[in-house]
């Protein structure tokens, strides 16, 4: 197994020195980047809604990379599954948060696959 100290962690500083040989610098680097998730979102059909729901997305520069909308005629509700990039699970709650001030959006949820 494998444990990761900060520099300044008690249990470093106290460390044998026969056990020194055993350290490994590691380095988180300064962006982990981006993980793909699936949002779920159900709104009332409207003209520009797509378009909408996409500008909230660019406003705070996270990539769409899928997007798939079903609309139901009968009721006149669209339900999209959209895949996107976040950098941090605050990033995605912003994202889910300003959805959902969108017109004519019902909900929005983090969605599974």
């Amino acid at each position: 197994g494998v444990t990761v100290h900060r520099r300044d962690c008690k249990n470093m500083q106290h460390l044998p020195e026969s056990r020194k040989d055993r350290l490994v610098e590691i380095d988180w680097g300064q962006d982990a980047g981006a993980y793909p998730v699936t949002i779920r979102v159900s709104a009332l059909d409207r003209s520009g809604l797509l378009r909408d729901v996409t500008h909230e997305m660019s406003a705070m520069k996270i990539n769409l990379i899928r997007s798939e909308t079903f609309t139901d005629i009968a009721t006149q509700q669209v339900r999209m599954k959209l895949s996107v990039q976040v950098k941090s699970n605050e990033q995605l709650e912003q994202l889910m948060a300003r959805l959902r001030k969108v017109k004519s959006v019902i909900d929005v949820q983090r969605g599974h696959g």
